[in-house]
């Protein structure tokens, strides 16, 4: 007992204070489960691509050989607009003609409306 007569409170009264609890945690855990389905869906809509990306078509297209060995080489023109980048430029190695060629280089010419990128690829080695 107490000084005031009473009985020493220990805890919350049964029933109604353990609504009290509850009720808070039930709140904080919704509020979380839906911070958590934002960002889901958030870093869902942000992430990259998992296909691959597409490469502008060139516009002109020419094999030729040089050397005294006859080294083919394979020449891609393309005719993009000033705002347009070199990233869908396919730079990649490739076979044709069954032979691997690798990108020698890349040069720029620029027009009025109109910038020429030029790709020339070397024939590499042959595919087998």
């Amino acid at each position: 007992m107490n000084e005031q007569g009473g009985r020493f409170c220990t805890g919350p009264r049964k029933g109604k204070g353990m609504k009290q609890i509850i009720r808070p945690i039930f709140c904080v855990m919704g509020i979380a489960g839906v911070v958590a389905i934002w960002l889901w869906m958030m870093i869902s809509a942000y992430k990259p691509a998992l296909y691959p990306v597409s490469y502008y078509t060139p516009d002109y297209v020419e094999s030729y050989t040089v050397g005294s060995f006859d080294q083919l080489r394979i020449c891609k023109v393309y005719y993009l607009a000033p705002e347009d980048t070199t990233d869908r430029i396919s730079a990649e190695d490739f076979q044709e003609y069954g032979r691997c060629f690798s990108l020698l280089e890349l040069t720029k010419e620029s027009c009025d409306k109109t910038d020429i990128y030029t790709a020339v690829f070397q024939e590499t080695r042959s595919s087998s």
